[in-house]
């Protein structure tokens, strides 16, 4: 059909992952390498995003002034490349990694405005 695929808003819900961080956070990071190898095949795949670059700002651990959400293990979620500190997580080099071995592909067309 010749249209742009947009990956947008991408982030991993790690509400079952265990407590300890670094499990957690090589379960996400896995889960991202995991969805970023069979989408990229994908030749008309040309936006990667996720919902957010840190943990701090994630959507699953709540509104700023709401109260705050916790996954099963009481822990709050850490779904992002980067930590509440803005330190990067394997789920920052899986990420890179994925992006980095993808096939080169054509930039998409702008609209004329």
């Amino acid at each position: 059909m010749g249209l742009a695929i947009h990956i947008t808003e991408l982030d991993v819900d790690d509400d079952q992952a265990p407590g300890l961080f670094m499990a957690r956070d090589q379960l996400v990071a896995d889960e991202y390498a995991r969805f970023l190898e069979a989408v990229l095949t994908e030749p008309a795949v040309n936006v990667v995003m996720t919902w957010g670059m840190s943990d701090r700002y994630t959507w699953l651990n709540g509104e700023p002034d709401a109260p705050k959400r916790r996954g099963l293990d009481g822990q709050s979620f850490r779904p992002l490349p980067f930590d509440r500190e803005l330190r990067p997580k394997p789920a920052a080099t899986a990420l890179a990694r994925a992006l980095t071995q993808a096939a080169a592909r054509s930039l998409p067309r702008l609209p004329p405005w």
